[in-house]
């Protein structure tokens, strides 16, 4: 055991995002090597409760946890009753609200604990739609084209809207993953129903063009000199990559990895996706999204 790091996974959370970050936090666990790391896990309820497993047996099975606190100033922050827990590093794996915004990680950088991922402002900026799409265009880096409505604004003018955007329009609230709350529009029925639904989950909604092509992700890992994957194609068999396709329906959508892309577009994608990266303030790893039109012109869909 004193070779081993000890490592702590947090998953679950209070976001709409709490069962996939169960998913995601299954396959870390099982990815760790247990000849190099002793694999603790916080799993935070939908209250906002944090349970503590001390192997992953326990978690698996779901038996002998115990309630988890946090008192800040020691070494080892992490504490049952009055036992401390070793932690070494932290591997969040958490998605949506108060788990990838920047808010776990600002608490876990407040108790001088270290962590995988990116930082406070990193994560904060990724899971800002606008202001991610705003610095990517700043950067010169393709992105799809949007516009902005709020909760608050006293009309959405539909006809302004499709004006710039087209017809086809993809609603999505601005700081969720996962494709939570994501409508497509081809009306303006359809178009009021989507924003409605949206403003259950933000009070910032994004409005984006629809863009007919293929779907391409890149990963990326590393900090100072990250490096890029092979590009994978998300190839859909329904109107678009839902949260259904992504999560309950296995026959929705394929991944095929390598794409089947020429030599010189998959360097493009590799590039684009560490020059986004970067400069999003991104650290350890990320997924980059893509679109290919059938001009072979890349666009950034979302980090």
């Amino acid at each position: 055991m004193s070779n081993t790091l000890s490592i702590l996974v947090l998953c679950g959370g209070q976001s709409t995002e709490h069962d996939i970050s169960l998913l995601s936090a299954k396959n870390v666990i099982e990815k760790l090597d247990p000849k190099k790391y002793h694999v603790s896990i916080a799993k935070i309820t939908q209250d906002g409760a944090w349970h503590y497993f001390e192997n992953a047996e326990d978690y698996f099975s779901q038996s002998d946890s115990h309630v988890m606190h946090i008192i800040p100033g020691q070494k080892n922050p992490f504490f049952t009753g009055e036992k401390a827990i070793p932690v070494d590093c932290v591997f969040p794996v958490l998605h949506g609200t108060n788990g990838e915004d920047g808010t776990m990680q600002g608490m876990l950088e407040l108790l001088q604990m270290p962590y995988v991922g990116a930082d406070c402002l990193g994560s904060a900026i990724a899971m800002d739609k606008i202001v991610a799409k705003q610095l990517l265009r700043a950067a010169g880096i393709l992105v799809v084209d949007w516009k902005l409505i709020r909760k608050s604004d006293e009309k959405i003018n539909y006809a302004e809207i499709t004006k710039q955007l087209g017809t086809t329009l993809f609603i999505k609230p601005n700081s969720l993953g996962s494709s939570v709350g994501v409508k497509k529009a081809t009306d303006e029925k359809s178009f009021y129903a989507a924003t409605q639904d949206a403003f259950r989950f933000d009070e910032y909604v994004l409005i984006e063009e629809a863009i007919v092509g293929r779907e391409i992700e890149c990963s990326v890992l590393g900090n100072e000199n990250p490096k890029a994957s092979l590009p994978g194609e998300i190839i859909n068999h329904t109107e678009f990559y839902s949260y259904d396709a992504k999560y309950l329906d296995d026959a929705a959508a394929t991944v095929k990895t390598p794409a089947d892309l020429s030599p010189e577009l998959i360097t493009q994608f590799q590039s684009l996706a560490i020059k986004a990266f970067q400069t999003l303030r991104c650290l350890g790893m990320a997924r980059v999204d893509f679109f290919l039109d059938k001009n072979n012109k890349i666009y950034i869909n979302e980090i």
